[in-house]
């Protein structure tokens, strides 16, 4: 009886979880796009627990340049180890793994157990054969040990009968969890993580800045102008198509777009000789014929690279490159579809004149010269062309123009039209000799429907 009720307290549900690393998320605070790249910059608050420490930073995308990755602290901590991972290493899969082989431990104490029930099976009914005058056993004794042998049959039966419940019920879920993670390790995500080894003397609420170089980011300039007519000055907004497919959606960001090109580093290329092969000169005179070595020394009509190992720099040369800073926050969606967004509007004052070509159209053209003063802190790019609020056509601001002015075309003006037409009585026809000589005159007439005079 006693030995039973021991059994019956040996298995106890095992429930342990192995403790992982806390994992935090890093938002794109700012983004310094660059023309074919991009330098984000976040601030993570996180957890410090008082000595040595590992923890994951994820949200970062899949695209970071690898050494570009720089951690930042605010020194009431230090960084031991910094390692640039896929997510994978904070995948749920392996969380899965822990579970499957806690529910498989879980089986093994349960079938064990229940194998346990058999043998006390066999037992009770290996002394279910008693001879009742050998063994000295009075019929009220035989009675008494027949119910306690049913009350111990009876309790050893629902045991094996739960025991079997939960085995299936470990089994059932630990195949789930086997096809969950099957499907996790088909869909693994590519994005990559930072893995953080810290140290602190104290338990810490803190805070890391994050800085790297992303790819798959882009950006070019195209400009809208608009004008309602040619009393007022020209209204120019200065636009930029933002393009990124690095995984992650940018939310509430700070943009800055810039002209700089990192990537290209600050080592200025080198020229490298390359040197012809020896060979053999003739010399005129018979006697005294030998070969002379002649060696040519040509530059190479492609300039070689020289590596350099210095990490991209940040030219503090305002002329060298541009920043315009996008007020406010701003969303930029990980699609590779463009975002347009308006950087600038710009009013210039402008020259309106205008300009016929009576023998291919009757109508006006309308252009605004633009002072090449103007266009010098711009770049080059698409313009659309608004006149008197219609949509005119696609054009070309071309911001390297060397002239004193720009002239950019807005359209047609029915307000001027030109009627170029022959005068008969004018005409005349020579012949001499064998040649004959034609005279046309032709009248070319141009109305002004305008309330006021213009140059043309």
């Amino acid at each position: 009886m006693k030995n039973l009720q021991l059994l019956s307290l040996i298995f106890l549900p095992f429930l342990g979880l192995s403790q992982k690393s806390p994992t935090y998320t890093a938002q794109a605070d700012t983004v310094i796009i660059y023309p074919q790249q991009a330098l984000i910059r976040s601030v993570v608050p996180i957890q410090l627990p008082a000595g040595k420490s590992t923890f994951y930073i994820k949200g970062l995308g899949n695209s970071i340049v690898g050494n570009s990755l720089q951690v930042t602290t605010n020194g009431a901590w230090r960084i031991l180890s910094v390692n640039l991972e896929s997510e994978d290493a904070i995948h749920p899969s392996s969380a899965l793994q822990d579970s499957i082989r806690v529910l498989e431990k879980e089986i093994r104490q349960l079938d064990m157990l229940y194998r346990v029930t058999e043998q006390q099976e066999k037992i009770l009914m290996a002394n279910a054969e008693i001879k009742g005058e050998a063994d000295g056993l009075i019929p009220e004794d035989f009675k008494e040990f027949m119910a306690l042998f049913e009350q111990k049959l009876l309790e050893i039966g629902k045991k094996r009968m739960n025991l079997k419940e939960q085995i299936l019920l470990a089994e059932s879920k630990k195949q789930r969890l086997t096809e969950q993670m099957g499907k996790s390790a088909e869909t693994h995500s590519t994005d990559q993580v930072i893995r953080i080894l810290a140290e602190s003397n104290q338990e810490l609420s803190t805070h890391l800045t994050l800085g790297y170089v992303v790819n798959e980011v882009y950006w070019t300039p195209r400009y809208t102008a608009r004008v309602q007519d040619t009393k007022q000055p020209l209204f120019v907004t200065f636009q930029a198509d933002i393009q990124q497919n690095t995984g992650l959606d940018w939310n509430k960001t700070h943009l800055i777009l810039s002209t700089a090109r990192p990537v290209l580093g600050g080592t200025k290329p080198m020229l490298q000789p390359e040197y012809l092969k020896e060979r053999p000169v003739q010399v005129s005179n018979r006697r005294n014929a030998k070969l002379v070595p002649e060696t040519m020394m040509l530059a190479m009509s492609d300039a070689e690279m020289v590596a350099s190992t210095s990490q991209p720099v940040e030219l503090d040369n305002q002329d060298l490159y541009m920043n315009f800073v996008l007020p406010g926050f701003q969303r930029i969606p990980s699609s590779g579809e463009p975002t347009r967004l308006d950087v600038q509007t710009y009013q210039w004052p402008v020259q309106y004149t205008y300009s016929m070509v009576p023998r291919q159209s009757s109508e006006g053209f309308v252009q605004a010269e633009i002072s090449s003063d103007l266009l010098k802190s711009l770049l080059s790019g698409p313009l659309t062309m608004y006149w008197k609020g219609s949509y005119v056509g696609e054009s070309y601001l071309d911001t390297r123009w060397k002239e004193e002015s720009h002239v950019i075309s807005l359209g047609r003006d029915q307000s001027i039209q030109a009627k170029l037409e022959q005068v008969q009585d004018k005409k005349a026809v020579k012949t001499v000799g064998s040649s004959v000589r034609e005279t046309h005159v032709e009248r070319f007439t141009l109305t002004n429907r305008r309330d006021q005079a213009m140059t043309v």
